[in-house]
């Protein structure tokens, strides 16, 4: 009898062994398939995002129309060409640049709208907000639509019109180079040397944002509490993006505002 129990003994115990690799096989199985469920998520997320935002930012161009002086011999209802078009065509040395924007149209839409800022001879053109806080638009579209992507914003504490000593616009770090992902581009001194400066428009003018310093800081620096430690002179807009250093890195490019034209 003792070897038929001792045989009875090692087949439960193998049959034990068996149903805890099985469990422990099952659960690997299941939490490999939530992880890329998740992953199948965000990557939906982030380009239904990256497609929202290119659609309102189409809807916002084609809104925010440039107007042009009345001309009797071509008033033919033509169709104007759109800001986009004529930003993307855009060289500082040869085309002036666009003579404002309709600020009544895009407040339709939403009228959290501030600004719209452009990057001459890059990718970025993109409106600008400010919310009530400033976590509402790091998740939230122009039609309130919550996404990754989120939308340009300025901090709740600033001054609408830009009239403070320093204000600060944050943007996310997108991985295609849309919102702020043309920011960290500026740790190249060459990449400076052909985007010496931003436009930024306002409902009362035309300012250019020249360019005067860039750098990595992270979430806690006292420029987050509004705290100005710059030497340059006039009011500063500060570009503020996630960077890579660490997990809590921030990249910020220091610009300084020069009004350019009045917008009537």
């Amino acid at each position: 009898m003792q070897p038929e129990k001792h045989t009875q003994k090692r087949r439960s115990e193998r049959w034990k062994r068996r149903q805890k690799h099985s469990k422990i096989f099952l659960l690997s199985y299941l939490a490999i398939c939530v992880l890329i469920l998740v992953f199948v998520w965000k990557l939906m997320d982030y380009h239904k995002g990256l497609k929202s935002a290119s659609r309102y930012r189409a809807e916002l161009l084609s809104a925010a129309e440039i107007p042009y002086p009345e001309d009797a011999e071509t008033e033919k209802q033509e169709e104007r060409p759109t800001l986009l078009a004529e930003l993307l065509d855009y060289e500082e040395e040869e085309t002036e640049a666009p003579m404002g924007i309709e600020f009544d149209a895009l407040k339709s839409i939403n009228e959290d709208v501030r600004a719209w800022l452009v990057l001459p001879g890059a990718e970025l053109s993109e409106v600008v907000v400010q919310g009530r806080d400033n976590e509402k638009y790091l998740s939230c579209l122009l039609d309130g639509e919550q996404n990754a992507s989120g939308t340009l914003f300025m901090d709740y504490r600033n001054a609408a019109d830009f009239s403070d000593r320093m204000t600060i616009i944050y943007g996310h770090n997108m991985k295609d180079g849309s919102m702020f992902g043309e920011l960290l581009s500026f740790r190249d001194p060459k990449y400076l040397e052909k985007h010496p400066k931003f436009l930024l428009y306002l409902p009362n003018g035309q300012y250019s944002l020249e360019v005067v310093d860039s750098f990595i800081t992270d979430a806690w620096d006292e420029l987050y509490d509004l705290k100005d430690r710059f030497p340059e002179e006039g009011r500063l807009v500060l570009l503020s993006t996630c960077a890579y250093e660490g997990e809590e890195s921030r990249f910020i490019v220091v610009t300084r505002m020069v009004e350019k034209d009045t917008v009537t």
